[in-house]
């Protein structure tokens, strides 16, 4: 008999360390110790675990119909877990010449399956290839001049299809304390075709899937983002209208908030005057605005 998506899934996916991480994640669940929802990404299946709902979603990358989706309950996974991983693959399924004479039945099910389980004719490595080119990537986008590695946003100005940002350079996360001296920088992005702005404790599963070795050298930063899902979901709103000329997608990160912008063009980055008022001046700017720097001037 042909196994449905969740045998498939541990005969396709379920080595020890999986099955360890994940049968220790659904007992804490089940026990009301775990976090409430958790999400793994394996190379043909996303597997979300639901701990309010006590479910375990299983939903095949390669396959967008309903078949390649299935749902069914936490402990129920859970056993099937303990019991499948342990057993051979089922009769009559994945068998070929070499199936069974060697090794145990799961190791020679693996060997085979991949063809017969794909609804296209694919192999494991062309559906890691694929994978690569569907999930999103993030590379650091250099500025000259540079930007530094924590900033925060000022203001954001949009006009006649142009975006300008003002930020300012924040080492210690003292944005507060007027008499320290910070580099300031306006980023324009001409002919923006979209942009979106997040507050970044929105976006925290896109910051959890970006290289930590990235963010730590880099801290916050502009970056491009190749396989956008942000434009995708853009060219299929508008009925493929950019399909033959693709935007870029740069990627701003500051230190409370996160724009997502399409733009033809690459950003102008330019460096002004820092901040160098003092306290007093600052309190006779509040009273005057006769003193300091206006976003206005920017557009």
């Amino acid at each position: 008999m042909k196994p449905n998506l969740a045998e498939r899934f541990l005969l396709d996916e379920c080595n020890p360390e999986t099955k360890r991480i994940l049968e220790t994640e659904i007992d804490e669940m089940i026990s009301g110790r775990g976090p409430r929802f958790r999400e793994h990404h394996f190379n043909l299946y996303d597997i979300k675990l639901d701990a309010v709902r006590r479910k375990v979603g299983i939903v095949d990358i390669f396959d967008p119909k309903e078949s390649g989706r299935i749902e069914l309950e936490m402990f129920h996974f859970r056993l099937l877990l303990k019991r499948l991983t342990s057993q051979s693959a089922p009769d009559n399924y994945g068998k070929g010449d070499n199936y069974g004479k060697t090794g145990s039945g799961v190791l020679n099910f693996l060997t085979s399956s991949a063809k017969k389980l794909s609804p296209r004719n694919s192999s494991i490595a062309f559906k890691n290839k694929v994978l690569k080119k569907k999930r999103e990537s993030y590379n650091l986008y250099e500025t000259t001049p540079p930007l530094p590695r924590k900033i925060i946003t000022l203001g954001l100005i949009e006009n006649n299809k142009k975006i300008t940002l003002l930020i300012q350079d924040d080492p210690n996360g003292s944005e507060e304390i007027p008499t320290e001296e910070k580099a300031r920088f306006c980023i324009s992005f001409p002919k923006v075709i979209s942009y979106r702005q997040s507050t970044e404790s929105y976006r925290l599963k896109m910051l959890a899937t970006m290289d930590p070795s990235l963010l730590a050298s880099t801290g916050y930063g502009l970056f491009t983002v190749e396989n956008s899902k942000f434009f995708k979901w853009l060219d299929k709103e508008s009925y493929n209208r950019f399909e033959k000329r693709v935007p870029t997608h740069y990627l701003l990160i500051t230190h409370h908030e996160v724009y997502d912008i399409l733009s033809y063009q690459p950003p102008e980055v330019t460096e002004l005057e820092p901040d160098t008022l003092s306290q007093q001046d600052h309190t006779q700017q509040n009273h005057t605005m006769e003193q300091g720097f206006s976003i206005w001037d920017l557009v």
